[in-house]
């Protein structure tokens, strides 16, 4: 609770749900800070000491529920009210959600490591897959959206393939990128592992993407010239990117991209009968 002191006496400035919440359980003492008196609203919202016009501190109130759920179960629903949910369906969904995981998730989501709505998804997960994916983002600390990507990519190959997450990111490829993280860099490490999670999801475009770049790797192309291709495959259009420093450089490469269009390892490159991919063909990654 936030109080100042006036009077002799304290009055609260901030968590009038809480100290209510605090009184229905029985609760006559509570942690307070004491702030000085002569602090002016505009200096408490600028040291985040305040509340900004709404109350509800989700993170918060999914711990407050936690130790509803645990300890007073028939008045969690009520007391839900109390922590500023009556009018909010869906957050009040993600906070009772939230509410039902064990404390080292808990402890991810108050420090700001999960959010409301990821915290509730994985609260359907199970036990050894929940801790598989938060040793993950403990690992290589992904953005929010990347999390989220994360989540949705699991559940789409648990469904496809039948197998739980934790059967996915115990590949002896994805571990060996996840233990990377240290010496090569988080960023790296995410990348690399993304990588190899997309191609699971996507087997006959990695192969695809695979013999793709091995073909552009056999035209021995020096460092400044770089050949991009069409993402989309359908091979509508290609890019050449030319670094230079000087004039007989340029002319230099120039030449050299002239010659392309004589090269059959380029031309059948750009034929887009060369890559078809019959069912059967690409392994699995």
């Amino acid at each position: 609770l936030l109080a100042f002191e006036s009077d002799d006496r304290l009055k609260l400035l901030a968590g009038a749900r809480r100290r209510e919440a605090l009184l229905s359980l029985g609760r006559m003492e509570a942690p307070t800070l004491i702030l000085p008196s002569n602090l002016s609203r505009k200096e408490l919202l600028r040291l985040g000491l305040a509340d900004q016009g709404d109350p509800r501190n989700p993170d918060e109130t999914a711990l407050i529920l936690n130790f509803l759920v645990h300890n007073e179960a028939d008045s969690a629903d009520d007391l839900s009210d109390l922590l500023g949910l009556k009018d909010s369906p869906k957050l009040r969904a993600w906070c009772l959600a939230s509410a039902t995981l064990p404390e080292y998730a808990l402890k991810m989501l108050a420090d700001g490591g999960l959010d409301l709505e990821l915290a509730a998804r994985l609260a359907d997960w199970a036990e050894a897959d929940r801790q598989a994916l938060l040793r993950l983002f403990e690992l290589l600390t992904p953005s929010k959206q990347k999390k989220k990507q994360w989540i949705d990519w699991l559940e789409d190959l648990a469904r496809r393939d039948k197998r739980p997450p934790s059967q996915v990111l115990a590949d002896e490829a994805l571990e060996e990128a996840l233990a990377s993280a240290a010496t090569r860099g988080r960023p790296a490490a995410e990348s690399q592992a993304r990588q190899l999670v997309w191609a699971r999801r996507h087997p006959m475009l990695a192969e695809m993407v695979r013999r793709r770049e091995a073909r552009v790797k056999a035209l021995g192309l020096p460092k400044a010239m770089r050949l991009d291709l069409d993402p989309s495959f359908e091979d509508l259009k290609y890019v050449f990117s030319l670094t230079f420093t000087n004039r007989g450089d340029f002319l230099h490469l120039l030449e050299r991209l002239e010659k392309m269009k004589d090269q059959p390892d380029f031309v059948s490159l750009l034929d887009d009968g060369e890559d078809p991919i019959a069912d059967g063909e690409y392994s699995d990654v």
